[in-house]
């Protein structure tokens, strides 16, 4: 019995000092790539968005804002001509990828310097997908202070000339960096194997049209006339409206991931 605890506690012992380590070896690494604003960035190819939550409403998770909005400012700088978002759309009904190309469009991002990466299910995958699908050579990540560490590190790794963009906006919690801790694990796993993401594809070249990284469903598309905007775009799949956007002239007004039908008397 003491033998069996004695190694058990050994094991334990390799396993925390196993983690300590990458984590070391992941923030040193990837320290002397890492900004905290965007005008002291260097210039590359395209910011890229590390996917995050949508809340049930389809708004973007704060920390999934923040990736946004320092994303926005790469741009605006002219640091970056394109933008990459990365997310998970596995299902119609879970798309992390489009509010974002929504809330980019309504904050004046050209619809083509917007592409869209469907299927950045993890962090390796994201990278992987940048390189292979989308051909990037350099980019500006944009994710909080507990997740650079590895983003970049993984990138370099995949090949990618890559930096890290803070966009710590107040009070990051302490469970974010114990998870970070797990997921460093699992990446150097994947970069040990060379596992190659679940989906890979046609590529789309972030030199070309962002437009053309959009999955085209099979829908049907309502224009109606309403007093309070310009027209109103109805987004129907299978018999249920999926988005409701409010347009007044170019402008994005408002955006409702999910409404039912029934709610609108609209019969289709």
């Amino acid at each position: 019995m003491r033998r069996l605890l004695f190694y058990i506690g050994l094991g334990f012992g390799f396993l925390i000092i196993f983690i300590l380590t990458t984590n070391i070896i992941f923030h040193v690494g990837a320290r002397p790539y890492i900004y905290d604003d965007a005008l002291s960035a260097p210039n590359a190819e395209v910011a890229l968005i590390p996917g995050a939550a949508i809340l049930k409403d389809g708004a973007l998770s704060p920390i999934f804002m923040d990736r946004v909005d320092m994303a926005i400012k790469l741009y605006e700088a002219k640091k970056v001509s394109k933008i990459l978002v990365s997310g998970d759309n596995s299902t119609v009904s879970h798309n992390e990828v489009n509010p974002v190309r929504l809330y980019l469009i309504s904050k004046g991002i050209p619809d083509q310097d917007i592409f869209l990466d469907h299927a950045g299910f993890d962090t390796y995958s994201t990278m992987y997908r940048a390189r292979d699908i989308f051909g990037v050579s350099s980019v500006l990540i944009t994710t909080q202070s507990f997740h650079l560490p590895r983003s970049v590190f993984i990138a370099h790794r995949l090949g990618i000339k890559a930096y890290g963009v803070n966009a710590d906006v107040g009070h990051i919690l302490f469970r974010n960096y114990v998870r970070e801790m797990i997921a460093d694990e699992k990446a150097v796993l994947d970069l040990v194997i060379h596992r190659k993401p679940k989906y890979l594809g046609d590529k789309i070249p972030i030199t070309g049209d962002g437009r053309n990284s959009i999955i085209k469903k099979s829908r049907t598309r309502i224009l109606v006339h309403c007093p309070a905007f310009t027209f109103l775009y109805l987004q129907v799949y299978k018999t249920k409206i999926t988005r409701v956007i409010a347009i007044n002239h170019t402008e994005i007004v408002k955006d409702v991931a999910s409404i039912a039908s029934s709610r609108l008397h609209l019969h289709i």
